[in-house]
């Protein structure tokens, strides 16, 4: 973190956040820790730091971890909106969930008692804002496969331009070895989106059981959802109805559809996050075991 930084309003930016965050079984405070964690493994072990450069950027990406799920309900988008919630409202169905854990995060930002802004000139305000709005609104689900694809298409188009200007390199080598440049600051940005991204879903590469825990709370979570799906008389989304069996039933599908497009993405790249994806991996092999024996 930025030397700048006053540890004063820095811890009081921290109690703040944490007690910004409701006792949910997935979306709590210890959530937002976890995700802190990877984030920092990703920007330290995993070689992202070194990419950056610029503290301004690791700042967003830490910021961007420790707010993205800020006084979040327990309830996800697609609820919000079909029951008229005022954040929906608020936001015009627009990533409701997401635009409301920006705009808790900034309003403590600009609180006198924790503004950790204050030192920084007003166009590096503005760059760290725009960061942080792009890393959050990137979490939600469904601008996952455009950000997956667009990333994809951008490290194509730069592989491909780096081989035809370096001699002697073959058709398969990496980013890595390549030594691509995510310079521009539409592409830094993307980037970072894709680090929160894999942060968010760091527990997928935590130890078996620390990961079945997670899973775990998240299936409690939605069934609550469902709970008051039914209690509303409103459809019961699917996974959602406890009498019917969870998330649990379907890991392999989410591992294959959503997360190891992700993290093979992030590892064309940064390889040396690779041991975050032979995690991935390991745990998909585990879950694949565990429907198989449960057929």
């Amino acid at each position: 973190m930025p030397a700048e930084l006053e540890p004063s309003k820095l811890a009081k930016f921290l109690r703040r956040v944490e007690d910004g965050y409701n006792d949910t079984p997935y979306h709590s405070k210890a959530h937002a820790a976890d995700v802190l964690q990877s984030m920092h493994t990703l920007l330290t072990l995993g070689g992202l730091a070194s990419r950056m450069g610029d503290e301004l950027i690791m700042l967003a990406g830490y910021l961007s971890a420790i707010c993205h799920d800020l006084d979040h309900k327990g309830l996800n988008n697609d609820f919000l909106i079909k029951t008229s919630n005022p954040l929906a409202i608020q936001y015009n169905d627009l990533s409701p969930l997401e635009n409301h854990h920006l705009a808790q995060s900034f309003r403590l930002l600009n609180r006198d008692d924790c503004g950790l802004f204050r030192h920084l000139s007003k166009d590096r305000q503005v760059c760290l804002r725009k960061l942080m709005i792009d890393m959050v609104l990137g979490t939600d689900m469904k601008q996952h496969v455009t950000i997956i694809s667009r990333f994809q298409t951008t490290l194509q188009v730069k592989l491909h331009s780096r081989m035809m200007t370096t001699a002697g390199c073959s058709s398969s080598a990496s980013a890595e070895s390549l030594a691509v440049k995510f310079e521009d600051p539409a592409d830094r940005s993307m980037l970072l989106q894709m680090a929160l991204k894999c942060a968010d879903l760091g527990h997928l590469a935590a130890p078996w059981p620390v990961h079945q825990r997670w899973v775990g709370g998240l299936e409690e979570e939605l069934f609550r959802q469902g709970d008051n799906e039914k209690q509303l008389q409103m459809p019961i989304s699917p996974l959602m109805d406890r009498s019917k069996g969870g998330i649990t039933k379907s890991q392999v599908g989410f591992f294959d559809v959503v997360a190891m497009p992700l993290f093979r993405s992030w590892c064309a790249v940064l390889t040396d996050a690779r041991p975050m994806l032979r995690a991935v991996e390991d745990n998909r092999r585990k879950w694949k075991a565990y429907e198989q024996s449960h057929k």
